[in-house]
């Protein structure tokens, strides 16, 4: 359960305020982190708000991030302190680009597990939630028209090459014009692992195509079910961030 104390600096945060409270010690970060390598979920979340805050703990410009990956950690271990806090975040881009969508998720986990203030910042995004149910229903309808499941052992995953991993090209029109967005794509990986019948949720004008060219580019290892490869509809979305945007900057040739 988030407490008090325990969500004083997601809320400041979110208000724009300093949190009181004790600070972490050296001693005590370190005790977070190994009860955390040990498989402690609080532990873990308690580590995530050190790095957050910069206390007890080497600090860097990986702070933040190492913060957001120890709350998403803890989330899935069932802390929902982590869902709240990763859902704050990532609602104000802190240890990665700024993701309403994704923030509603950590918000609606974190309400259903019992999180009264994760109940509140949920409310702020009902329009990303009734796009995520409507995307949810888009890959039942399109399940049914090829006649698959989506029922697997393994699920597909990316096949990484060995020298040249993919890169998604930020179109140049678009980086000169600083626009940024979210294309959420719906789309086939097939038993071979080839990406097919592309379709897009959720547009933004300049975007779409480079989203769709990555993940046509894309190798996967298909997913399995009793040892045999399986077609499967995957559901996901391709954010375009530019940490700094201006008209006048150069678009980098690589």
């Amino acid at each position: 359960m988030l407490t008090l104390v325990r969500s004083a600096l997601a809320l400041c945060l979110l208000v724009g305020a300093a949190p009181d409270g004790q600070k972490v010690t050296k001693e005590a970060a370190r005790a977070y982190k190994e009860a955390c390598d040990h498989g402690d979920m609080e532990a873990c979340e308690r580590l995530a708000e050190a790095h957050w805050r910069g206390e007890g703990v080497p600090k860097d410009k990986w702070d933040k991030w190492r913060a957001a990956a120890l709350f998403t950690k803890a989330c899935d271990g069932g802390v929902m302190a982590g869902c709240f806090n990763k859902g704050v975040m990532l609602a104000v881009g802190q240890g990665g680009p700024k993701d309403e969508w994704r923030a509603a998720v950590f918000f609606k986990k974190a309400c259903a597990g019992g999180v009264p203030l994760g109940c509140d910042q949920m409310k702020k995004y009902q329009w990303q939630l009734s796009r995520l149910d409507a995307h949810r229903e888009r890959m039942k309808a399109k399940l049914a028209e090829l006649g698959l499941t989506n029922e697997y052992d393994e699920p597909a995953r990316p096949i990484q090459p060995a020298k040249k991993p993919p890169r998604q090209g930020y179109p140049e029109q678009a980086f000169v014009d600083c626009t940024q967005g979210t294309v959420f794509l719906l789309y086939v990986i097939d038993a071979k692992g080839l990406a097919s019948d592309i379709e897009v949720l959720e547009s933004v004008p300049g975007l779409d195509e480079a989203a769709i060219k990555t993940v046509r580019d894309m190798r996967w290892q298909p997913a399995q079910k009793a040892g045999t490869p399986v077609a499967t509809v995957v559901e996901e979305h391709r954010q375009f961030f530019l940490y700094e945007c201006s008209t006048s900057a150069p678009f980098p040739r690589r």
